[in-house]
């Protein structure tokens, strides 16, 4: 829930900085065409940005190396969620976008229903969709709809110049655009703005087009006239007509802008990308605070387990791990790797090597204790076999649930076992060797290991040599 929160803000942010930049610094242009692709573009850049992970494109995990399994940690999680205010602004917009979403099905209904009531017809190389009842003319996608019986001869020509530049401009594909939008931001008065805009600018780039072609500039403004009479028509199509036809004509008949007004796009680019940015970075701020102060406070129920038992010969069973559960604070905890009891001035010569989901870490600040499904624990020669001179002091593997549900299979992630230079199957048990005889390891990974190895490298790549070889 609280992440739908976070993307109803951030889409709504970068759309109201789209719609004051336009309405401040682009709205007088005659650019039209330039400020459609900026209104398009802007909007479904507001609508995609959040779902945009831009740092997962250069990480790079580490492989997996699974070792005998020590213990499954128990179900951590929290008691059952409550209904705050989240939740409930959450449940109040979604209903809203319900209402606003029958609304446009009954549009797009009532378009259905003109569409049922029409004929294909043919005048002067112009097909259209003749409508058997008085409507306004408009069209929708590549279809134009008009009653031919309700104008006369002089205005049809003018009207079929305006449809037809809507038809072959696509411009019923912003139209839906900005439905669609609104329909997900009604609460937003800038995108129902937005919208706005949007209809008046395709309708100032329609009238431009059509005087291009050599239309009379009086004869078709006083088409418009004649046709803004008629009042029934479809809220869905680009209609010939809007309640703002004082200012498309005033539009029709302003000087070009110069072209030096471009830089004003020049400033604007710039400035929705840095919002974006500035949202997300304030966004990924505010959770990484939230969790750290959780897993400061986060207690949970833990098996209390000895040093012997974790990394000894002691494997602790069922039994043994019964009623004595206590409630403990996760944080960073340094074993010694020999069951010896250490004198807490040597712990940080003696800590392990922390691998969380085949990530090497230095601590477990961020781990999530609910987020825990197994722990495992290499020791002695086993851990430096598979992770070299930093497994020397022992490796604990933590599994978290999100690593754990994948769906990939355990054994498909792992490494590459190449012992004494001859591969080994997947199903090859790193524990099998003599590790008193193992004189060198060497890990390879990423481009190296595949550009060695080929597919079968894309995991890594563990060459293990021995005494004897």
């Amino acid at each position: 829930m609280e992440g739908i929160l976070l993307y109803i803000i951030q889409i709504n942010v970068l759309l109201t900085l789209l719609f004051i930049g336009y309405y401040f610094l682009l709205r007088t242009l005659t650019f039209y065409r330039i400020n459609r692709v900026y209104l398009l573009v802007g909007a479904i850049y507001a609508c995609v940005y959040p779902f945009l992970d831009l740092s997962s494109w250069f990480a790079q995990t580490a492989p997996e190396i699974h070792a005998e399994f020590l213990i499954h940690m128990p179900n951590l999680s929290d008691a059952a969620p409550r209904l705050g205010f989240a939740e409930l602004l959450a449940w109040f917009v979604g209903v809203g976008a319900g209402f606003c979403l029958l609304l446009f099905i009954v549009r797009l209904l009532s378009l259905w229903r003109i569409h049922r009531y029409s004929s294909s017809a043919l005048w002067c190389s112009y097909h259209y969709r003749n409508v058997w009842f008085p409507v306004r003319p408009f069209s929708f996608f590549n279809r134009v709809y008009l009653h031919r019986q309700q104008h006369a001869e002089g205005e049809l020509l003018d009207i079929f110049k305006h449809e037809y530049v809507h038809v072959r401009g696509l411009h019923s594909l912003d139209t839906l655009v900005f439905e669609l939008i609104v329909i997900v931001c009604w609460y937003n008065p800038f995108a129902w703005l937005l919208r706005k805009a949007v209809q008046q600018n395709l309708e100032f780039l329609t009238d431009q087009q059509v005087l291009k072609q050599g239309a009379d500039r009086r004869g078709y403004q006083y088409a418009l006239l004649q046709v803004a009479e008629s009042r029934i028509g479809s809220e869905m199509g680009n209609s010939f007509n809007f309640d703002f036809l004082k200012r498309r004509i005033m539009m029709m008949n302003k000087k070009r802008s110069s072209s030096k007004q471009i830089g004003r796009y020049a400033f604007l680019i710039p400035t929705l990308l840095i919002g974006g940015i500035t949202v997300t970075v304030n966004q990924a701020n505010a959770k990484i605070e939230h969790v750290v102060d959780q897993i400061g406070e986060r207690q949970f129920a833990l098996p209390l387990l000895s040093t012997a038992e974790v990394i000894g010969k002691d494997k602790p069973t069922i039994d043994t791990l019964k009623g004595r559960e206590s409630r403990v604070t996760l944080r960073p905890v340094a074993v010694g790797v020999k069951g010896e009891k250490t004198e807490e001035s040597a712990l940080p010569q003696q800590k392990p090597l922390m691998v969380v989901d085949g990530e090497e870490r230095s601590n477990l600040d961020d781990v999530d204790p609910n987020s825990i499904q197994s722990i495992s624990v290499l020791k002695d020669g086993k851990s430096v076999a598979a992770y070299g001179e930093k497994g020397k002091n022992g490796v604990v593997l933590i599994t978290t649930k999100k690593n754990q549900q994948s769906g990939v299979n355990a054994a498909s992630q792992g490494p590459l076992y190449v012992v004494d230079g001859q591969e080994k199957p997947a199903d090859f048990q790193v524990e099998s060797l003599d590790t008193s005889a193992v004189t060198s390891v060497h890990v390879i990974k990423g481009e190296k290991a595949v550009s060695a190895y080929g597919e079968k490298g894309k995991n890594g790549v563990v060459e293990i040599t021995r005494k004897d070889q």
